[in-house]
């Protein structure tokens, strides 16, 4: 990529940042702000396309403003998903005992994407999973009123991004 599509990108990325951070846009910004470091630090021939711009962010975030969990990761998924909860109260539905080794057997990481994304739904949030091109499952969490600006921000950054309930 060249570094006027760097720069296009890394503003995009300010917007999905601010969207998957609403409640503190101080954290959106410091976000923001380690991500373009990052970039200031790689080769340009490692920023070769979006997916790795997004994997570069991805690196920034997880655990703050996105998860992630590889694809047999059942409680990796759970735990991640309820660091991430955007209000204190707020629990996610999994449609059974998260912790019980009989209830994860039973559910794929997909199920339980689907279940998290219709918990999520029913109290005004959206749950996202973004193609990484890995075998791990990659995301976040937004207020469902501003799905219509992500949607535009995942075009503008060419990301192939979709709900959770799409997944399973």
């Amino acid at each position: 990529m060249h570094n006027q599509d760097i720069e296009y990108w890394a503003e995009q990325a300010r917007h999905l940042l601010e969207l998957i951070n609403p409640a503190d846009p101080e954290r959106a910004e410091a976000q923001h702000e380690t991500f373009l470091s990052e970039l200031a630090v790689r080769d340009e021939d490692e920023l070769d396309s979006t997916v790795a711009l997004m994997h570069t962010l991805q690196e920034v975030i997880v655990g703050e403003a996105s998860f992630q969990a590889s694809w047999r990761g059942k409680a990796e998924l759970i735990e991640a998903l309820e660091a991430l909860l955007p209000e204190p109260e707020l629990r996610i539905d999994w449609g059974g005992d998260s912790e019980d080794e009989d209830f994860l057997a039973a559910v794929t990481v997909p199920q339980l994407l689907r279940r998290a994304f219709l918990s999520l739904q029913d109290a005004g949030y959206t749950l996202w999973c973004w193609n990484s091109e890995s075998d791990s499952y990659v995301g976040w969490i937004s207020r469902s009123v501003d799905e219509t600006q992500l949607v535009e921000v995942y075009y503008g950054l060419g990301l192939d991004v979709r709900l959770a309930e799409d997944l399973g």
